[in-house]
């Protein structure tokens, strides 16, 4: 039984939460004759079904993962494209409709932003555990203007209101 239990045991120590992990050698002896045999057995087989699902998820996230880098490397270049037309089209000698000017405007911004989405979904991609949660403060006026500007964009017959309250100081 003391074989068993040092298996067992072994296997507690690992971290098992944390991608690839080698599970330590099987029970040695396992006698189908004998209760501890059995149960040697029987835990030999749990291991090798451990085993194949630590395989399986640590392929999944592998595979997980060039995903993301491909898609982040594949979407790098329209999105710059996008960015590089809509800075081209705002530097037109010629005047520009107002609307024209906002709408282009707010395709550079998204553009940019976007860009940035991509460049850290290629950083999660590279660094294997992800980066700590950035906590800046956020402009939430901006936010609702780009918001209802891109809603006007959408729905240029609605009519849409803009409300601010002053704000708080905290």
């Amino acid at each position: 039984m003391s074989r068993v239990a040092s298996t067992a045991a072994a296997v507690t120590a690992l971290p098992l939460d944390t991608g690839e992990v080698a599970l330590p050698d099987r029970v040695p002896d396992t006698d189908p004759r004998t209760e501890v045999g059995q149960v040697g057995a029987a835990f030999n087989r749990m291991l090798g079904h451990v085993e194949s699902a630590l395989g399986k998820r640590q392929a999944g996230e592998e595979r997980l993962r060039r995903f993301a880098a491909d898609a982040s490397h594949e979407l790098r270049t329209p999105v710059a494209s996008i960015r590089g037309h809509a800075e081209l089209a705002l530097r037109h000698p010629e005047p520009v409709p107002a609307g024209v000017t906002r709408a282009l405007d707010r395709i550079a911004a998204e553009s940019v932003r976007m860009g940035g989405m991509v460049d850290d979904l290629l950083l999660l991609a590279r660094l294997d555990t992800g980066r700590p949660l950035a906590r800046d403060p956020v402009d939430l006026t901006r936010l609702v203007l780009d918001a209802v500007t891109d809603a006007r964009a959408a729905g240029p017959r609605h009519r849409w209101v803009l409300t601010c309250r002053p704000s708080r100081s905290p």
